[in-house]
């Protein structure tokens, strides 16, 4: 009588089956991977320019609405600085209560910086394209802001305020 063998392993023929579908498989999980990360990096990208040109635009906006006069030449194409002033009267301190102020905005390499009353500070730090412009007592900054080198990064948003001596 004959005794059966017990097979161990796989065939040959299973092995070739088995092969070029794991490595499908391995393809899809590798690409999904890969996609996950460069929309990662996007999102990170585009949150890090949003908080840029946010920060930005507080604070031009704390400085434009007290703005009484600028450098700016009505309906001129937009300027990469500006320079504004205006004065404070201090209800506690009588007629000797003026205080001017004054703020010069101004892009440097990728850094927006403010200039308020002789001291500077960076206020945006990817900021790669800025342009100044004001209508009447109606100002408008577009800002564009891109952390990194990817393209699809960059934000551009434009933000109008109007001066507070067109509201007295």
């Amino acid at each position: 009588m004959k005794k059966l063998m017990k097979q161990k392993g796989f065939t040959l023929v299973e092995l070739l089956v088995a092969l070029p579908i794991g490595t499908a498989i391995l393809l899809v999980i590798v690409a999904s991977l890969f996609q996950i990360e460069q929309g990662r990096v996007e999102i990170t990208g585009k949150s890090a320019a949003m908080m840029d040109i946010d920060n930005a635009a507080h604070w031009l906006t704390r400085d434009l609405v007290l703005a009484q006069a600028t450098d700016l030449t009505p309906g001129a194409d937009p300027v990469p600085a500006m320079f504004m002033a205006w004065s404070d009267l201090t209800h506690w301190a009588g007629d000797n209560g003026t205080i001017l102020h004054s703020a010069n905005y101004s892009l440097s390499g990728t850094r927006l910086l403010r200039t308020y009353d002789g001291e500077t500070t960076i206020i945006g730090r990817y900021i790669t394209d800025i342009g100044f412009s004001i209508d009447g007592k109606l100002f408008t900054i577009t800002l564009t802001s891109r952390p990194g080198r990817l393209p699809e990064s960059a934000i551009t948003r434009t933000v109008s305020i109007r001066m507070r001596s067109e509201l007295d």
